[in-house]
C-alpha cells in the first residue's frame, strides 16, 4: 500500500538489501492468486520488472496436489438486478472528530420464502434514494425484481438491517426494515423503521407505525425478532447506533413485545431498564446461554463491552459482570453463536475492528473518547485519543484540533509547539474530570467459549481474521467434518487519510477442530474471494437443493458463492 497520507507516497518498488554478495541463487515470486514463478542466477544493483502473466505455475501453500476450493463464485451465472449505491455524505464536514463514518453500514439482506413457492426469497435494502426490494427466486435459481410501491416511497431512509416474521399471527412472513444513518437527525422522518406486511402473493402494504406501535425516530443498528417471553407470539428487540450529530452520546434502543396480532408495545423500562441506553449498538443475538429455556440476549457495539443480558422468566437482566466480559470493552460490529466445541453449550463469536490498524488497545492503555464542550461553543466536541508509551495523545492533528477549539491557538501557535503534548497537557484538569469518557480495550475479534459456570474463556480469532474490521459472520459445517465453522467478512472505508481505510480483508474461512479453535484457510483453498465493504452473509436454498452463500457488500453489488 504505497498512500501514507495526503500528497505523501513512496515508491511502488520492493528494495532488498544484500551485503556483500554478488548473485542471488534464486527469487522465488507467488503472486496474490497463486501463480508462482523462479527466477535463477541474478546479478544483484539491479531493478527487475516481474509480470504476473510470466508466472505459469501454481504455488501449493501445503504439501500435496492443488485441493479443489471449497467455493466457487457463480455471480455471473445468476440473475440479480441488484447493486447497492451509497449516496455521498461527508460525516466529517459536520462532525470533524468522529472517528469514522456512521452511515455507510448498509445494505440490509433478509431471506425467506415470502410466497410459500417453496423458494427461498430475497429482500436487498437501499441507500438514500434507494428503494429496497424484494427478490423471488425461481426454478432456475434466479431472481425477479419486485418494488413495492411502499418501498418507494421509502427510499429516502437507509436501510441497514431488515428480519422476516410473522408479525400479526397469520403464518406469513412479514418484513421489519431498520433505518440508519448518520445524516438525517432529531425527528426526520427518514429515521422511522418500517414494518410491511405480507400480503400472500410476495407483495407487501407498509403498516401505519402509529397503529402497530412502532412510531420512533433512531439511527438504526439491527432488528432481532424472538419469542423472549414464550407466549407464543414473536417479540423485536431493536438496537440503536447512535445520536446523530452527538458522536459519543447513547442512544435509546427498544424491547417490543407482541400482543399476538401484530399491536408492540415498547416495554423497555419494565422488562429491561438496562437495556435503554445499552450503548452504541451494532449487532444482537438471542441465544439460550443457560439452558432454561427462555432465550438471552448477547448485544455488541461501539464503545461497548459484549454484553449479555439475561432472560429471567420475560425480563432481561444485565449480567455481563457475572460473565466476566466488564472489560471487554471495544468496536464491535457482529455477533453470533453456536457450540463451537461441542459441550452442550452455547458459545459466542464476536467480530471487532481487528489488529491491523494504527489504533492500540488493551485494559492498561486504552483508546479512550473525551465528550466535552471543549471549545466553549455550547455544544461538545468528541476528542479521541491513544496512547504512546505511557503517554495518551489526542488522534487528532493540530490543524484540525486547533479549527475547531480556536483558544488553542495561542498556546500552540505552531507545531513544534503541538507536538508531543499529550490530552493532559492540552485541556485543563477540570475539563477532562467533566468530560464523558467512553473507552476501548480490546480491538481483537473474539470466541468466548462458555464454561457453564457463569464465565466465558476468551481466544482471540487468527490473525487472518484481524486484518480488517469484521461486519459479518456465516456460521456452518463448512468441509462437512461434524464440526462449526466460520465464514467472515469486513473492510471499511469511512475513515480519514490519516487513519487509512481498512481493506485487507478478502475474506475468512476458518475451520473448527471442535475444541473452539479454528485454522484459517488459504484464499486458493477456500475459493471464497471477496473485495469491497461485505455487511451481510446470509444462505439460501435453491430449488435444486443447492446452498448458496450470498454477500452483501456496501456500494456494491451483491457476490453469489456456490458451495462444492
Amino acid at each position: 500500500m504505497t498512500t501514507r497520507g495526503f500528497q505523501s507516497s513512496v515508491e511502488p518498488i520492493l528494495n532488498f538489501g544484500l551485503g556483500n554478495i554478488d548473485n542471488l541463487d534464486s527469487l522465488e515470486v507467488i503472486w496474490a492468486t497463486g501463480e508462482y514463478q523462479v527466477l535463477k542466477n541474478i546479478p544483484v544493483n539491479q531493478t527487475i520488472t516481474l509480470r504476473q502473466s510470466d508466472a505459469g505455475k501454481h504455488y501449493a501453500y501445503s504439501s500435496g496436489s492443488k485441493q479443489q476450493p471449497l467455493f466457487r463464485n457463480i455471480t455471473k451465472k445468476v440473475r440479480l438486478d441488484y447493486s447497492h449505491q451509497e449516496n455521498r455524505f461527508i460525516e466529517f464536514n459536520r462532525e470533524p472528530f468522529i472517528p469514522h463514518f456512521l452511515s455507510t453500514e448498509g445494505p440490509a439482506l433478509a431471506v425467506k420464502d415470502i410466497n410459500g413457492d417453496g423458494l427461498e426469497d430475497l429482500f436487498l435494502g437501499g441507500a438514500k434514494y434507494q428503494p429496497g426490494g424484494i427478490f423471488l427466486q425461481n426454478r432456475q435459481g434466479g431472481f425477479e425484481t419486485i418494488i413495492d410501491s411502499a418501498f418507494i416511497e421509502d427510499s429516502r431512509s437507509e436501510d441497514v438491517d431488515a428480519a422476516f416474521f410473522d408479525a400479526n399471527g397469520d403464518d406469513l412472513p412479514d418484513l421489519y426494515v431498520v433505518s440508519g444513518g448518520n445524516e438525517f437527525f432529531g425527528k426526520a422522518e427518514p429515521l422511522k423503521d418500517r414494518l410491511y406486511i405480507n400480503e400472500g402473493n410476495g407483495r407487501f402494504r407498509k403498516a401505519d407505525p402509529t397503529r402497530v406501535g412502532l412510531e420512533f425516530y433512531t439511527n438504526g443498528a439491527c432488528v432481532k425478532p424472538i419469542d423472549m417471553d414464550n407466549d407464543g407470539d414473536m417479540d423485536l428487540f431493536v438496537g440503536s447506533r447512535s445520536v446523530p450529530r452527538e458522536y459519543g452520546s447513547i442512544p435509546k434502543s427498544y424491547l417490543f413485545i407482541n400482543d399476538g396480532r401484530g399491536k408492540f408495545t415498547d416495554e423497555t423500562v419494565s422488562r429491561a431498564p438496562d437495556l435503554s441506553a445499552v450503548g452504541m449498538v451494532t449487532d444482537a443475538v438471542w441465544v439460550d446461554l443457560n439452558k432454561d429455556s427462555y432465550p438471552d440476549l448477547i448485544v455488541v457495539g461501539e464503545w461497548m463491552p459484549v454484553t449479555i443480558f439475561e432472560n429471567q422468566g420475560g425480563k432481561l437482566v444485565n449480567v455481563t459482570r457475572k460473565y466476566g466480559l466488564q472489560n471487554t470493552h471495544g468496536w464491535w460490529n457482529a455477533v453470533a453463536a453456536a457450540d463451537f466445541n461441542q459441550d452442550g453449550l452455547m458459545d459466542i463469536v464476536a467480530g471487532n475492528w481487528g489488529l491491523n490498524s494504527i489504533l492500540k488497545a488493551t485494559v492498561d492503555k486504552p483508546v479512550r473518547l473525551f465528550i466535552n464542550d471543549f471549545s466553549g461553543d455550547g455544544k461538545p466536541e468528541p476528542i479521541l485519543t491513544y496512547y504512546n508509551g505511557e503517554k495518551s495523545y489526542p488522534f487528532a492533528a493540530r490543524d484540525l484540533l486547533l479549527s475547531n477549539v480556536p483558544s488553542l491557538r495561542t498556546k500552540y501557535p505552531t507545531y513544534a509547539d503541538y507536538a508531543g503534548q499529550s490530552i493532559e497537557d492540552i485541556f485543563t484538569r477540570e475539563q477532562l474530570a467533566t468530560a464523558t469518557v467512553r473507552t476501548a480495550t480490546e480491538f481483537a475479534s473474539l470466541i468466548l467459549l462458555n464454561n457453564g459456570d457463569g464465565t466465558f474463556d476468551e481466544r482471540q480469532l487468527p490473525v487472518e481474521a484481524q486484518f480488517s474490521p469484521i461486519f459479518a459472520i456465516l456460521i456452518d459445517d463448512f468441509n462437512r467434518d461434524g464440526y462449526e465453522d466460520l465464514l467472515l467478512g469486513g473492510n471499511f472505508s469511512g475513515v480519514a487519510p490519516d487513519q487509512g481505510r481498512y481493506d485487507a480483508s478478502y475474506g475468512s474461512l476458518l475451520l473448527g477442530d471442535g475444541t473452539g479453535s479454528f485454522e484459517p484457510v488459504s484464499l486458493q483453498n477456500s475459493g471464497f474471494i471477496v473485495t469491497g465493504e461485505v455487511r451481510q452473509i446470509k444462505p439460501l436454498q435453491t430449488a435444486a437443493g443447492e446452498t448458496r452463500i450470498m454477500v452483501a457488500r456496501n456500494n456494491d453489488r451483491v457476490v453469489i458463492f456456490k458451495q462444492h
